[in-house]
């Protein structure tokens, strides 16, 4: 009789906690799938923003990005094409993120500007080696191939033109982007430093 007692009491306890479990990956979902709609409505406001302005290119079918211009080219014979690499000062930041909080940057006092392949087109980095030119989120691409050297935007990314359902992580595995963010840059283009096989 004991040992009946005991498996019972084994199998309420497994009940109990594959419960548990399944209470808080449903918490998890929802919580996920607020975050997810609080950043597409944030994106979907600039559409009401007359300071910016809708981009797109050819190939991209439907997917945009929305942008305002915060300087002028001082270079704008100088066009950006897909398979240009450029350097670049940057930074960026969450749509709710506090003033001077950013994810990630590469500004003037932090020494030399930060160079990109506009696309996998003139990227040659190598992810094993952490070396070459890497290529950006297709939401830059969009970005710089519309931007003139010397050029600052700001630019508001959609999370389908970032990391999409993905978190990205650093080398620590600590979560820097959750899923589903919406990505806000400030970029200037510096220079077109080179054109990789086959400019049209």
């Amino acid at each position: 009789m004991k040992k009946y007692l005991q498996f019972a009491l084994m199998i309420f306890c497994m009940s109990a906690i594959f419960t548990s479990c399944k209470d808080d990956d449903d918490s998890d979902d929802v919580a996920v799938e607020a975050y997810k709609l609080e950043n597409e409505q944030a994106f979907a406001a600039k559409a009401n923003d007359p300071d910016f302005f809708k981009v797109s290119i050819q190939g991209a079918g439907d997917d945009f990005i929305y942008a305002k211009r915060l300087k002028e080219a001082d270079k704008p014979e100088i066009p950006i094409y897909y398979n240009s690499r450029v350097t670049v000062y940057y930074k960026g930041w969450f749509p709710n993120s506090e003033d001077g909080e950013y994810f990630d940057k590469k500004e003037l006092e932090d020494g030399s500007p930060s160079e990109w392949a506009v696309s996998t087109a003139s990227s040659n980095y190598n992810s094993y080696y952490g070396t070459g030119i890497p290529s950006p989120i297709s939401g830059w691409t969009i970005a710089l191939q519309n931007m003139k050297v010397g050029e600052k935007w700001e630019v508001w990314i959609p999370q389908r033109l970032g990391y999409g359902s993905v978190d990205k992580k650093d080398s620590a595995g600590n979560v820097t982007i959750p899923a589903y963010s919406t990505l806000v840059f400030e970029i200037e283009v510096i220079e077109r430093t080179a054109e990789v096989a086959g400019t049209t």
